[in-house]
């Protein structure tokens, strides 16, 4: 069994499935924008039960929640035809624009083959609010996972 797989794959690992073994690999996405992505879809959240997770930066849990609520506004400025860069523009959003939608703090993730994704780095505390108040979250998309082609012979 060969497997095709083109130089801007990464190998991250092999999983062994009923069929036989399946090389996953991780395609970065170089030229990724942000993206409004369910919440609930998100994993990789780890830690989340446990009292002092929400202690971070110096704010607590209903910080969070209060950011993550706001955050609901760029979503409906965005869902009603605001680009990023409007809403970066508006001097109303400006806190939250950097919190969320600058290259600097911006949640990243990864797209996984089940149709989920992956936290990859920034924003876990925002992600869980989120998650808590079933809302979508701005964030890139830098990369998916994909399993690698075969080819018998």
């Amino acid at each position: 069994m060969k497997f095709l797989v083109p130089s801007i794959f990464k190998r991250i690992r092999s999983t062994q499935t009923g069929t036989g073994q399946e090389q996953m690999f991780l395609q970065e996405l170089p030229n990724a924008e942000i993206e409004f992505i369910p919440a609930e879809m998100i994993t990789g959240i780890l830690d989340r039960e446990n009292p002092h997770f929400w202690n971070h930066h110096g704010y607590v849990k209903d910080d969070y929640i209060e950011l993550a609520k706001q955050s609901k506004e760029i979503y409906e400025m965005w869902f009603n035809g605001s680009s990023v860069a409007e809403i970066q523009n508006n001097e109303d959003f400006r806190r939250l624009s950097e919190i969320y939608l600058s290259d600097r703090l911006c949640i990243k993730l990864y797209r996984c083959p089940n149709g989920k994704y992956c936290f990859v780095s920034d924003g876990r505390h925002r992600i869980a609010a989120a998650q808590l108040l079933n809302i979508p979250i701005p964030a890139k998309i830098i990369g998916e996972y994909r399993i690698a082609e075969t080819k018998e012979g």
